[in-house]
């Protein structure tokens, strides 16, 4: 599970071409006195069972 800035495109696009996948989870956090809306990505595990 990884969170990024919800309004990073590039990193929106990065995560998602490796599998990762938002799943609609956002919080706020303080980035140097500013907040900053984050979106949490998940991706289906790869191990076999």
């Amino acid at each position: 599970m990884r969170a990024r800035p919800a309004t990073n495109e590039a990193a929106r696009r990065f995560y998602e071409a490796g599998g990762w996948h938002p799943d609609g989870t956002t919080r706020t956090e303080d980035f140097d006195g500013e907040p900053v809306e984050e979106l949490r990505y998940r991706r289906r595990s790869t191990i076999a069972e």
